[in-house]
C-alpha cells in the first residue's frame, strides 16, 4: 500500500527549512543510487531540482526532472522517485488553505504540472534567499510568487490540453513512436515536420510537457514494461527490441526511470 508523507518529512535529509501558517520551504538531500517507495505528500507541493538529476513515475508516466525543473504536485499525488546521482530539490508545501486560495487563479484539475525553467526563475532564487535569510515578510514574498508562476504553469498546461496540436508536431510525435534502432536527431524530427529545430523543442514541451528526447525513452521504457509483462523472452532479447544497445544498458536505464530492475518489475506482475 502507499504511503503519505505528512507535511514536512521527505525520505532525502533536511538541509534546512522554514514554516509560515501556509508554508513550508525546505532544501532536501537525495543520495545517488537511492530510490523511494510508491509515496504521496499530504500537502500540495512546488518542487524544483537545484543539482542532480529525479526520474518520477507517476502512474503509466515517467518525467524526468534535471538541474531546475519543476513541477506542481496535487495533495497525496502518488509517485515512486529514483535519483541516478545525489540530488537537491528546493520544495515548498502548501496548506490546505493556500491551496484553495491558489486554485482561484491556478489549476484547477486535480493533476500534475511541469513548471519549466523559463516560467520560475525568480520564484527558485527567492526560495533560495528566503530559506536562508526568512523574515515577517517572507509569507507575503513566497505566497505572491507561487501563486504568479503556478498560474502561468496551469495556464500552459489548460492550452495543451484544449488546443489541438498543430499537424506538424503530430508527425514529429508519431516519428518518436515508429523510430527503430538509433534515435533520430533533433534535425532529422525537425526537417520532416518542416520547422526549426528550436522551434520544435520549444513547441514540443509545450504541448506534450516533456522533450523529444524525454519522449524517446518513455516509450522505450514502455515497450520494454509490455514485453516484460506479455512475453516469457529473456531480458536480453527484450533489451534489442526494446531499441537498447545491450542488456547492462537495458537495465541500468530501467531501473532508472523504474526504480526496480527489469526482473523485478517482471516478478511484481507473475507474484500477483
Amino acid at each position: 500500500m502507499e504511503k503519505i508523507l505528512p507535511a514536512g518529512l521527505h525520505y532525502g535529509a533536511t538541509l534546512q527549512s522554514w514554516s509560515s501558517n501556509r508554508l513550508t520551504v525546505s532544501r532536501i538531500l537525495y543520495g545517488g543510487g537511492s530510490s523511494s517507495d510508491l509515496h504521496g505528500n499530504e500537502r500540495a507541493s512546488v518542487m524544483f531540482v537545484e543539482e542532480g538529476l529525479c526520474i518520477k513515475q507517476m502512474g503509466p508516466h515517467v518525467v524526468e526532472l534535471s538541474r531546475e525543473g519543476g513541477m506542481f504536485l496535487p495533495p497525496r499525488w502518488l509517485q515512486k522517485d529514483s535519483f541516478p546521482e545525489a540530488t537537491t530539490f528546493l520544495a515548498a508545501e502548501l496548506s490546505d488553505q493556500f491551496l484553495k486560495l491558489l486554485q482561484e487563479v491556478g489549476p484547477q484539475s486535480n493533476e500534475a504540472i511541469l513548471v519549466p525553467a523559463s516560467q520560475s526563475l525568480a520564484l527558485r532564487s527567492q526560495l533560495r534567499t528566503e530559506l536562508s535569510r526568512p523574515d515577517d515578510f517572507s509569507p507575503l514574498v513566497l505566497e505572491g510568487m507561487l501563486m504568479t508562476t503556478v498560474a502561468q504553469a496551469g495556464r500552459s498546461l489548460s492550452r495543451r490540453h484544449h488546443g489541438k496540436p498543430p499537424a506538424w508536431l503530430s508527425r514529429a510525435k508519431e516519428l518518436l513512436q515508429d523510430f527503430a534502432g538509433a534515435p533520430p536527431s533533433i534535425e532529422e524530427i525537425a526537417h520532416s515536420a518542416g520547422v526549426h529545430p528550436a522551434h520544435l523543442s520549444r513547441e514540443f514541451r509545450r504541448q506534450f510537457g516533456c522533450t523529444p528526447g524525454e519522449y524517446g525513452r518513455q516509450i522505450r521504457i514502455q515497450q520494454a514494461k509490455l514485453h516484460l509483462t506479455k512475453t516469457r523472452w529473456p531480458l536480453s532479447q527484450i533489451s534489442l527490441q526494446s531499441g537498447f544497445s545491450d542488456q547492462a544498458h537495458f537495465s541500468r536505464t530501467f531501473k532508472r526511470y523504474t526504480g526496480s530492475t527489469p526482473l523485478e518489475y517482471r516478478r511484481s506482475f507473475t507474484s500477483q
